[in-house]
């Protein structure tokens, strides 16, 4: 399906017809020619040295001027925090720098950040949850009826996009008017605006399309590929004489396989590990409400029922 029998299994009209309002033509939502040509364009610049040099240096601003003071406050303070929410804005904010180049701020500790970028990632992720209600329907004239009425879910769904898609078309034409400096931006929005090319629906589409992700939650539980501890925390499964021993994408797509490899699992990769490197070391991390098994919910991202709520605690450093 994802790789010797690829064109097969097209995205197919009924999931364009869903999508196209919120993704419009962009990577995630596209097939054959228009798919090949971006993912061709997106693959060039993905590959790049100075764009992860700056995906990299991204993260760790992110983390030690944002995530450490974070956490080290909660602790002091014994607050219950969900680590969830702190690893989404955390993301948001780094997505967004390395994408276009803007700082939301959705971690700060006080609202430095603009109030408009604030309401795009709410917009945004209340968005997602509609769309992911029209493939729910039973029926799809459902939500079709409604947004030809302009009722309900489908008219907060237009009010949601009007500030997403506002909000990326307010940087893509700020973004234009800066063409003959953009060689000096590292952000991705900024390697494609420099092409002439390119439209603005284009480039509206390009910042859309890097903020969304999808899921392998079902497969990855299933007895058939991991046997019978499959629900069990077990590290060790991914080592081999003590050394880590990736999977198989085709058996574990976290990051999708074949063509359509997620082309930000190496941005995805340096955020987890540069994060448990840096709070494993400084914090220890308890799970309030341990008992419970979390409930996830279905959205375009992967996502927890009531969040992850925890309490950390600074490690005392030991002295030599």
């Amino acid at each position: 399906m994802l790789k010797s029998n690829f064109e097969n299994y097209p995205k197919g009209e009924r999931s364009f017809r869903m999508l196209v309002d919120f993704l419009g033509h962009g990577i995630f939502n596209s097939d054959g020619e228009e798919w090949k040509c971006q993912r061709k364009q997106a693959s060039y610049e993905f590959s790049k040295r100075s764009l992860r040099n700056f995906m990299v240096d991204t993260v760790q601003s992110e983390i030690a001027h944002r995530l450490l003071p974070l956490l080290r406050r909660a602790g002091e303070k014994g607050e219950t925090m969900d680590l969830q929410s702190v690893l989404e804005r955390f993301a948001f904010d780094s997505i967004c720098k390395v994408v276009f180049d803007e700082d939301p701020a959705c971690l700060a500790e006080d609202t430095v950040g603009d109030a408009t970028s604030s309401n795009f990632m709410r917009a945004f992720e209340e968005a997602q949850n509609l769309i992911v209600g029209r493939f729910m329907d039973a029926f799809e004239i459902t939500w079709r009826v409604k947004k030809l009425l302009d009722i309900g879910s489908e008219r907060r769904l237009r009010e949601l996009l009007a500030v997403v898609h506002g909000y990326a078309m307010q940087i893509i034409r700020g973004r234009k008017e800066k063409a003959p400096e953009l060689n000096e931006h590292h952000d991705l929005l900024s390697r494609f605006a420099s092409n002439k090319n390119k439209s603005e629906e284009f480039l509206r589409d390009i910042v859309t399309n890097y903020l969304v992700a999808g899921s392998a939650y079902a497969m990855g539980r299933l007895e058939d590929i991991w046997g019978r501890d499959c629900n069990e925390y077990k590290p060790e499964r991914w080592l081999e004489n003590g050394v880590f021993n990736p999977e198989s994408p085709f058996r574990f797509p976290v990051f999708h396989a074949g063509p359509r490899m997620c082309l930000g699992k190496e941005m995805a990769y340096v955020q987890m590990k540069s994060i448990v490197a840096c709070v494993v070391e400084r914090f220890e991390i308890d799970v309030v409400g341990k008992e419970k098994t979390p409930e996830h919910v279905l959205s375009l991202t992967l996502r927890m029922k009531g969040g992850l709520p925890i309490k950390v605690k600074e490690k005392v450093k030991q002295c030599c």
